[in-house]
């Protein structure tokens, strides 16, 4: 069981056929958690498993996955896009901390984004976005840049990685803040958007601002550390791009999504069922919430457990508070679709599957 500054819970949401399936399946592959990757074309993708969704060709439910990338275990939720299946995203965005909104190149933000950051911005958790599909005809990067800043304002949505090339000349992707060989194609984008992060970065911190107006150069420590800091406090939604077909890009985001989204002890406390609230600690008392249940025909009571406190261990009773009754816990199992590996225990900022509590 990873300790809880090495776990990251997010949501990954847009709109339907945004590729967010794609993606998610490109991160666990990334992540060493399956051996092939899988294809929504081809049935057979981690996330849509059952036979509906197969069929649909589409998400329908929220699939609870997980996956290790640089040492830190990374949970996310691979939620549908259909307004139809609002109430699964709602489930997931209650067991994450951050959410990742994914947008298709192509064709822009549509109503399912504005969906997704609404979501997310009433939940006051950080986000980011992953503007995808740069690789295909008709993708335009600026086009979507300019409809996503016009939605949600040029000085919250700031690129932090700058595309090279377009349609099928895309190749890479560029830091806007700490990479030097910028193509000179791009230096001005690149250099507007560094210049919006700097002034978002500048804002973190009152002393930061002071040397930063009287014409200072930040060292790139203090960069990056106040970079976490916008985009944490939600001052800031920094932009990702790249190429799920060509795995251009995702590389960055995992170790953005590593380096920028919170930790589940920054939550600082959770509140509880009788209105009052409890500080979240990695030793503290045992506190988590069920954000799905489901009966299997076959196993019987499915339950999902975001844990936001202390530690629960598999075979063991825990009291809950809505019916004011113990009840127990079987098998504990981190999950990846249908897919599950036993655990022994589950800490801080997880979210896992439990067999038959009752």
């Amino acid at each position: 069981m990873k300790k809880a500054a090495e776990i990251r819970n997010f949501v990954i949401a847009g709109h339907a056929g945004s590729g967010k399936t794609t993606l998610s399946e490109l991160l666990i592959f990334k992540g060493k958690s399956i051996t092939r990757q899988g294809s929504v074309e081809a049935r057979n993708t981690a996330s849509d498993f059952t036979a509906e969704e197969q069929d649909r060709g589409g998400s329908i439910y929220t699939a609870a996955l997980n996956t290790v990338w640089k040492d830190h275990q990374l949970f996310f939720s691979d939620t549908p896009g259909y307004g139809e299946f609002t109430g699964e995203m709602t489930a997931a965005y209650a067991a994450a901390d951050a959410a990742l909104v994914v947008i298709d190149a192509v064709d822009g933000p549509q109503f399912g984004t504005a969906r997704a950051w609404k979501m997310a911005r009433m939940q006051n958790k950080p986000r980011a976005a992953f503007v995808s599909r740069l690789d295909r005809d008709r993708a335009d990067f600026a086009a979507t840049l300019e409809v996503m800043r016009g939605n949600h304002g040029k000085n919250v949505i700031i690129p932090l990685y700058y595309p090279v090339g377009s349609e099928s000349g895309f190749s890479r992707v560029v830091n806007v803040l700490f990479d030097k060989d910028i193509p000179a194609e791009i230096a001005a984008p690149v250099a507007e958007c560094r210049t919006l992060w700097l002034d978002a970065i500048a804002e973190t911190d009152e002393e930061l601002m002071m040397r930063y107006l009287d014409g200072e150069e930040l060292s790139d420590e203090e960069v990056a550390r106040g970079l976490v800091k916008a985009v944490q406090s939600c001052k800031a939604i920094p932009v990702f791009c790249g190429s799920i077909a060509k795995d251009i890009g995702v590389t960055e985001l995992l170790d953005g999504i590593v380096r920028l989204f919170p930790d589940p002890l920054q939550r600082k406390e959770v509140a509880l069922a009788d209105g009052t609230t409890l500080a979240v600690r990695e030793d503290g008392p045992g506190v988590a919430q069920v954000f799905k249940s489901l009966n299997d025909p076959f196993i019987g009571q499915l339950t999902f457990l975001r844990v936001f406190s202390g530690v629960f261990k598999a075979d063991s009773e825990v009291f809950n508070v809505s019916t004011q009754g113990k009840e127990r816990i079987g098998q504990l199992l981190l999950m990846n679709g249908k897919n599950s590996t036993p655990a022994p225990a589950a800490g801080p900022g997880g979210a896992w599957r439990t067999e038959n509590p009752g």
